[in-house]
Formats: structure tokens, C-alpha cells, sequence
């Protein structure tokens, strides 16, 4: 046996001992032995793809980064790596545009292909990249986007793999061209090719809110929360608390919108859909006014209104959480005085009472000695 081969089988045998830790839980143990295969150098790019998993599983994304580059330096035609470093690359490009990032996520999707020309996710990373782009203000790219979907779409029917995420993109696409109706097709077609696809029902949930269709949104966001990818996305539990709001079951919502505030403390709507629900379901529901529900409404306006000041993009809802603010103490400061006047005419009628009864007393009392005065 050559020393090279040696060499990589006894690499192999870290590595998989490695996959074994990980799979039972032991992820220290596991990083441990995919460090000694790097360190032994075959099979370093399998290492290290499997520490920027580990790394982006703990949510270390510039982490995650420099081993899915480590692995595609290690070895230039690996697809697994390159395939995470651009769908790394394309979630961070998705929330902060950036053309260096941009760049480099759609060079790792096109390598994929170069290496693999049916390679489903390098399709599904580069229409999305390109999705992205055309999201942000570049509107060719969504007509590059939607070719990319239509290959890998080619590609799929061929292959037989499962279609369902390019199909949610090609939704994606639509939506921003106002084609609502041909985008809850793609979407419901993602669903039927996969029944449990979080992004699909994610989306079809958001069209139903828009046309207050709660029934539907809640059920797609059921379905979604039960995803890894929205179990701990603020926007399921927001629209969660939508829709049992307009279903006005007021608990589950209530329910739902702290569910969304727990994830994330910094975030103003869920206080603000808090103080809507109170201000106008939870309160009006009540069978007599209670200052408690008013007051409650009141404070998560005030909460919003701390939270989301320094944000221009919430500038119009802080505006309303004012206004409210001011109509809700308005109403607090007249029921005050409307219970203080009710208190006092209490009072009144209370001692006009007692002056009544009092001359009624005197007046029998008049009557009794005149009575006893005339008697023989």
C-alpha cells in the first residue's frame, strides 16, 4: 500500500469516526476529529465543509465562510462545499446587498455547474442570487433568474429530484411582477411536489393575509413553523398572530406575537400588533370597558413607539402609535372623570336621599304630636 493511500484511508477513518460523533451529539468530539484530518491533509476538504456546517449551524457565519473556502481551495472541483459557500454567500447577499458578495456566491453556483451541469442546488443557488439581485432594484436579473429556473426545471424532469424549491422562486418572481395569480400556482405546484416545504406555505401565507384569507394563512404557517428554516423566524409568528386575529381567536394571537416578540426582543411589530389587538379586538370584545385592556394597549404602543423611533422604515406606524397613544389617553383621562362625576352625583342623590328621608322623619313626627294633640 502507497503512503498516499494509506494516508487517506487513515483520514477516512478520522472523518467518519468524525460524522459519528456528530451524529450522536458530541459536536466538540467531532470538530476535534475533522481538525486532525485537516491537519493530515487528504480529504481536508470534506473537514472542512463539515466545520462550516457545524459553524453555520451555530449561527458563525463569517466562520462558516472561511472553511467552505478552505474546503474549495483544498480541492477545486469539490460541489458540496462550493454549493454551501454560495448559498452562504446568497443568504447574507439577500439581507445586505453587496456586490462582492454578489459576485463571488454567483461564481461558486456557476463552478457547480461547470462541474456538474445537472446539479439541482447549484441551479436552485443561482436563480435565487439572481432573484435576489432583481429583488433589490436590478429587475433584469429577475429575467435571468427565471430562465435559470426554467433549466434546472429541465434538469429536474430528467433527473427525477424534487423541483419544489426552484418552483417557491419562480413564485418569488411573479410576486414581484404582480402576477399574484400565476405565483399561487408555482407555489401550490412546490406544495404538491413537497407537502411540507416551509418557504412554499411560508409564501402562499402571505398572499392569503393580503387577501384576508386567515383560514389558509394560519394553516400554511402551521405547516411552516413546523420547518427548521421558520421555526425561529419572526415573520411565521407574526403571521400567525394575523390570522388568529382576524379568526378572532384573540388568546392564540396574543400567544403568537409574544412567541414572535421572545425571538426577537429588538423588534418593534410585535409590540405594535400587541397594542392593535388590545386597542381594537380584546377591549371592544369586552362585555363592560375595562381600564386594564386600555392601559395594556397603551403601554405596547408606547413599547413600539420606543423601539421603532430611530427606524425610518417604521415611521408611518410610529406616527399611528402616537396617535393612539394620545386617543387612548384621552379615553383614560374622561373615563377617570365620567367614574369621578358618576362618583359625585352618587354622592348627591345620596345625601338628597337622606335630607328626604330626614324631612319625611319630621314631617311624621309633626303629623304624630298634631294627631295627639287633638285626641280627648
Amino acid at each position: 500500500m502507497s503512503v498516499h493511500s494509506f494516508a487517506t484511508r487513515a483520514a477516512l477513518v478520522l472523518f467518519n469516526a468524525g460524522a459519528v460523533r456528530e451524529g450522536c451529539g458530541d459536536v466538540t468530539a467531532a470538530q476535534a476529529l475533522y481538525r486532525r484530518v485537516i491537519a493530515g491533509g487528504p480529504l481536508a476538504d470534506l473537514a472542512h465543509n463539515q466545520l462550516g456546517v457545524i459553524a453555520l449551524e451555530r449561527g458563525h457565519q463569517a466562520q462558516a465562510v472561511a472553511h467552505f473556502r478552505d474546503a474549495v481551495a483544498a480541492n477545486h472541483v469539490t460541489k458540496a462545499a462550493r454549493n454551501n459557500l454560495a448559498t452562504t454567500l446568497r443568504d447574507r447577499y439577500a439581507s445586505t446587498p453587496d456586490d462582492a458578495v454578489f459576485r463571488a456566491a454567483e461564481l461558486q453556483a456557476q463552478s457547480v455547474l461547470g462541474l456538474d451541469s445537472d446539479n439541482r442546488r447549484a441551479f436552485e443557488n443561482l436563480a435565487r442570487i439572481y432573484y435576489d439581485r432583481g429583488r433589490h432594484g436590478d429587475k433584469a436579473y429577475l429575467l435571468l433568474s427565471d430562465l435559470v429556473v426554467s433549466q434546472g426545471l429541465a434538469v429536474i424532469e430528467r433527473t427525477g429530484e424534487g423541483m419544489a424549491d426552484l418552483l417557491v422562486i419562480r413564485g418569488l418572481i411573479l410576486v414581484e411582477r404582480d402576477d399574484v395569480a400565476r405565483a399561487l400556482r408555482a407555489f401550490n405546484q412546490a406544495v404538491a411536489a413537497d407537502a411540507d416545504h416551509g418557504d412554499a406555505h411560508m409564501n402562499l401565507a402571505l398572499i392569503a393575509l393580503r387577501q384576508r384569507n386567515f383560514e389558509h394563512a394560519r394553516d400554511s404557517l402551521t405547516v411552516a413553523a413546523s420547518s427548521p428554516r421558520h421555526a425561529s423566524n419572526i415573520e411565521t409568528y407574526l403571521g400567525l398572530g394575523v390570522a388568529y386575529r382576524g379568526l378572532r381567536d384573540f388568546s392564540r394571537a396574543q400567544e403568537a406575537f409574544e412567541r414572535a416578540q421572545g425571538l426577537d426582543g429588538k423588534d418593534p411589530r410585535p409590540a405594535y400588533n400587541l397594542g392593535i389587538l388590545y386597542s381594537e379586538h380584546v377591549g371592544p370584545a369586552a362585555a363592560a370597558f375595562d381600564r386594564r385592556l386600555s392601559a395594556q394597549a397603551l403601554q405596547y404602543f408606547k413599547v413600539f413607539v420606543h423601539k421603532a423611533s430611530p427606524y425610518p422604515r417604521y415611521a408611518r406606524h410610529v406616527r399611528d402609535a402616537n396617535f393612539r397613544i394620545r386617543m387612548i389617553d384621552e379615553l383614560l383621562v374622561a373615563v377617570t372623570q365620567g367614574e369621578a362625576i358618576a362618583r359625585e352625583v352618587a354622592a348627591l342623590e345620596e345625601r338628597a336621599h337622606e335630607q328626604r328621608e330626614h324631612e319625611r322623619t319630621r314631617l311624621l313626627e309633626i303629623e304624630a304630636r298634631a294627631q295627639a294633640a287633638v285626641q280627648p
